[in-house]
């Protein structure tokens, strides 16, 4: 499908210039504080990321309204977006070297639990040690083999990059260091969850999420929620300064829940869709798999096996029996990201921009379901009530 001419061109005439200048800040400085094979690493990273891309437009997006208030931000708008993007990185790359290190060597022990994973991923020495003793291991992200420890250094290294940058500003640092230590709890399950699957062991992952989530799987989308979010409290802030007709402490709330909402389905509607096969295959933590596992259980189903036949004829009986599986999952986070931008429209706050980011994204989102339709055969309104939704909430326009 392609994406209507005049959105694309809409966002790309605002913010294709300042996100080349802070693509190019950010390499600059990667390039500059960084070994030659760690900053080549991150920036092959940088060049294969939607979401770094996505970060950078993110900020642009709460730096905007703010200027044309006449703000005289603490920080100049490429600067921070280069700076977002270097943190985003970091957790881009520690994410894919946790995945694929750090849950293979707790699914190769007997004793899981979601304590003992929490204490490794906050212990960068056991990490470190970790990382020299695994082999170079070919990364679908940036396709080619990547050495673990290069891979590992080059993310701590990115993220030390980031708290030198706000040293300055230490209650703003504060704000990004409380956030980064919420995201340690999601991201601990999320890690436990891929090594259970990995040991086959579907009733673990059910009791996991009983224990840690109450049963609400939509929650396995809190960690990249929480980076949206405190890329918000962040950075709103920094490009609020001296914002009198909208001081931060008023924006600030609708924004954050505006990208929360808009994060969340982004994740689920667009990646775990479009690498469900790839998840299957990989036993890995995709929101609707562990969905399937959680409400077969739930039913008394005990050998639950994740493959492509059962995961298709799962589908379909929750179909018959009218339970929409993808708008169940796509519509809260939907409603949030409407009840951001209602606030902002009322405020007369960049909401033209986040309302057309909102549109593409529901369009990225409708592309990807098209192509699920056709491999799961399974019909489902959830573009149809998005659309419905906006309407009704903030119009048509």
């Amino acid at each position: 499908m392609i994406l209507p001419l005049v959105e694309k061109l809409y966002i790309g005439i605002k913010y294709a210039s300042p996100l080349k200048e802070a693509k190019k800040i950010a390499y600059q400085t990667i390039d500059e504080n960084l070994p030659p094979e760690e900053s080549e690493l991150a920036k092959k990273y940088f060049k294969t990321s939607r979401a770094i891309d996505f970060i950078g437009l993110q900020t642009l997006g709460i730096y905007k309204p703010n200027l044309e208030d006449g703000s005289v931000p603490l920080i100049k708008d490429t600067e921070m977006t280069a700076y977002n993007m270097i943190v985003y990185g970091e957790g881009t790359i520690l994410d894919q070297f946790q995945d694929t290190h750090l849950t293979r060597y707790l699914a190769e022990r007997s004793r899981l639990d979601v304590e003992k994973a929490m204490k490794l991923v906050r212990d960068e020495n056991f990490l470190l040690r970790l990382a020299k003793l695994q082999v170079p291991t070919y990364d679908e992200e940036i396709e080619e083999k990547v050495d673990p420890f290069v891979q590992l250094k080059t993310a701590l290294d990115l993220g030390a990059l980031y708290e030198k940058f706000l040293h300055p500003y230490p209650k703003i640092l504060k704000i990004h260091k409380d956030y980064k230590d919420r995201v340690l709890e999601p991201q601990s399950i999320d890690i436990i969850i891929g090594a259970f699957l990995r040991q086959n062991k579907p009733r673990k992952v059910v009791k996991l999420t009983d224990e840690y989530l109450d049963g609400n799987i939509s929650s396995l989308t809190d960690k990249l929620a929480l980076i949206a979010g405190g890329i918000v409290h962040t950075t709103n802030p920094i490009a609020g300064n001296e914002n009198k007709k909208h001081p931060p402490e008023i924006t600030t709330p609708p924004l954050s829940k505006y990208y929360r909402g808009i994060t969340r389905f982004s994740q689920m509607a667009i990646d775990d869709i479009d690498r469900i096969n790839e998840d299957i295959e990989g036993k890995c933590g995709n929101v609707f798999l562990i969905n399937m596992i959680y409400q077969l259980s739930q039913r008394g189903v005990n050998n639950i096996k994740i493959t492509k036949e059962n995961f298709r004829n799962y589908l379909i009986s929750e179909y018959r029996r009218g339970e929409k599986v993808l708008s169940r999952f796509l519509i809260p986070p939907i409603k949030d990201a409407i009840d951001g931008l209602k606030r902002l429209k009322e405020m007369n706050f960049g909401y033209k921009d986040h309302r057309t980011s909102l549109n593409l994204m529901l369009k990225l989102g409708l592309n990807k379901y098209e192509k699920f339709h056709k491999e799961f055969n399974i019909e489902d309104d959830w573009y149809q009530q998005a659309n419905e939704l906006i309407s009704k909430e903030l119009g048509n326009n």
